[in-house]
């Protein structure tokens, strides 16, 4: 319970230091939007990399981030929180996340601090921010899932990279172990955060694990694709399906 809790300590005061580092941002953000959003990008990139080391998360890379990280549309598979972090550990990006995550008390303020873009006449924001070279992740499953497989993309989400012809990088991620232990359908739940599941439940469950090992797929970047959603859906779909492992029974 100690170490738990030291756990705990460490992963808030990394938090707190995000907040402070990154909240006089927000006075450019009605300014100089995108910029800020490049700066708050690589903010989290950086605190993100020290959360996952409180939490004893390892995160392992199959494939090189490109030379070019700018303006990419950048897609993966979503179990829960912990995707985030992971993934901003590699690369800098602003995400997608929905209006109800905005009024969510915590996440909702980090996600403010973050530059997110909140899930309202996002295909203009989105291209927007495309068109000025900043990073957009989206999880097109358009909500966390209990990893049984990856849900159909929503086509709607990719209206906004085809509109502006933006590059999308596809990513696949696979939780590989827990305390030592392959990840099956009876541990999920102590990582996952998926449905009702209570945040701070899982939250809690993820400081018990003395280890946790994620596993970052980056396939090729995606540039010439069809100027239709619903095709790129798909094919986005089965190039992340490609290389998820599923969930051991």
């Amino acid at each position: 319970m100690i170490k738990i809790l030291f756990k705990g300590l460490l992963f808030s005061i990394a938090i707190s230091l995000y907040f402070i580092t990154a909240l006089p941002f927000l006075l450019t953000a009605y300014i100089f939007p995108h910029w800020t959003r490049r700066i708050l990008t690589r903010i989290v990139a950086f605190y993100a990399r020290i959360c996952l080391r409180t939490l004893q998360v390892k995160v392992v890379t199959i494939g090189k981030i490109p030379e070019t990280i700018e303006g990419l549309y950048v897609i993966s598979n979503h179990m829960g929180f912990l995707d985030i972090l992971s993934i901003s550990s590699i690369i800098p990006v602003c995400y997608v996340t929905s209006k109800e995550m905005q009024y969510t008390p915590i996440l909702g303020q980090i996600c403010t601090v973050a530059g997110c873009v909140y899930m309202h006449n996002e295909i203009k924001t989105i291209s927007k921010v495309l068109e000025n070279k900043v990073n957009i992740m989206v999880f097109p499953e358009a909500k966390s899932t209990n990893g049984d497989n990856v849900v159909m993309f929503r086509r709607g989400l990719f209206s906004a990279p085809v509109r502006v012809h933006a590059t999308i990088l596809p990513l696949t991620i696979n939780y590989l172990s827990l305390s030592g232990q392959k990840v099956t359908k009876e541990n999920r739940d102590s990582v996952f955060w998926y449905d009702d599941m209570s945040f701070a439940t899982v939250f809690f469950k993820i400081l018990a694990h003395s280890e946790i090992t994620v596993e970052i797929t980056i396939h090729p970047l995606l540039k010439n694709y069809p100027d239709d959603s619903t095709e790129v859906a798909n094919q986005c779909h089965a190039i992340v399906s490609s290389a998820y492992r599923g969930i051991s029974v």
